[in-house]
């Protein structure tokens, strides 16, 4: 085989491979042609959805303004602001750092009239909870959330899609 064969048989292989890399992007979500670049069908396997997004964090409690709780009327609460999210969370965790005694959750499962739930626990016999609307200002969506917490300070997150 000369030299001329060699190099034909090498572009071909690397198309061939190219074609096929392609053929499976497109079958996991990546549309693509193996005329792309290689560079460019390699970049795309960082992008094939693998499950469920996640985000973590810890941020500051802002101030306490008014939200509706699931039975009826207001609770004055801290705020959990958290930004920059890339998906819609379905299931969202607060922690307090500071009050580690203190949580809330979000469920998407559950109707928004009773959706958030926040506890907290101060000795063996002081604990407690409310339930709280999923409206305004309490907000879930696909790049934000604002939720209720009982405490100041420092909290951990993780939203889950």
């Amino acid at each position: 085989m000369g030299i001329k064969k060699a190099e034909e048989f090498e572009v071909n292989f690397v198309q061939d491979l190219k074609r096929l890399l392609a053929s499976y992007l497109s079958t996991k979500g990546q549309p693509s042609v193996g005329t792309e670049t290689l560079t460019a069908l390699v970049n795309k396997v960082a992008n094939i959805y693998t499950g469920k997004k996640f985000a973590t964090g810890t941020t500051t409690t802002g101030s306490e303004i008014s939200f509706a709780k699931s039975a009826s009327g207001t609770q004055t609460s801290s705020t959990v602001t958290v930004t920059g999210l890339t998906f819609l969370p379905s299931f969202i965790i607060i922690k307090g750092v500071t009050n580690n005694d203190t949580h809330a959750i979000y469920d998407a499962r559950f109707s928004s009239t009773y959706a958030i739930s926040n506890t907290f626990s101060k000795t063996a016999s002081t604990s407690g909870g409310i339930s709280f609307r999923l409206q305004s200002p309490a907000v879930v969506n696909a790049t934000s959330f604002v939720l209720p917490f009982f405490g100041n300070g420092s909290v951990e997150w993780i939203a889950i899609e």
